[in-house]
């Protein structure tokens, strides 16, 4: 009984610890969206992730990857974090696909945007 309180403060401030992990805040800015999206993807600390918001730090510096579409691509990861979504495997793949549809398949713009239109949905 004595020991209670302790346990109690302990719990709640591990509890209160991992919430504040899990709160992201993802910038309306493009260029600190990107590192916002760094950020969240370093708290799973695998290379998997790693190399996911590589992926997309690479696609969203290329030319053919248009305003409009980042605007998108940020809609869709501010409403999977709204939902709850985790990094893996929603954001690991739709970066990775977002990252072969450009550089590997060279999407055309349109095609990109019927992408991002289907996968938003």
């Amino acid at each position: 009984m004595k020991n209670l309180p302790r346990f109690l403060i302990l719990f709640l401030s591990l509890s209160f610890g991992s919430l504040r992990g899990q709160l992201v805040r993802l910038s309306d800015d493009p260029a600190q969206f990107v590192v916002d999206v760094e950020k969240m993807m370093s708290y799973g600390g695998t290379p998997q992730f790693f190399k996911a918001s590589q992926h997309l730090k690479a696609v969203w510096i290329d030319p053919r990857f248009t305003n409009p579409q980042q605007a998108k691509v940020m809609a869709m990861v501010k409403k999977l974090v709204s939902k709850g979504y985790k990094a893996n495997p929603q954001f690991v793949e739709m970066f990775d696909a977002i990252h072969a549809a450009i550089n590997i398949h060279n999407t055309t713009p349109a095609a990109m945007d019927e992408f991002l239109t289907v996968a938003g949905r």
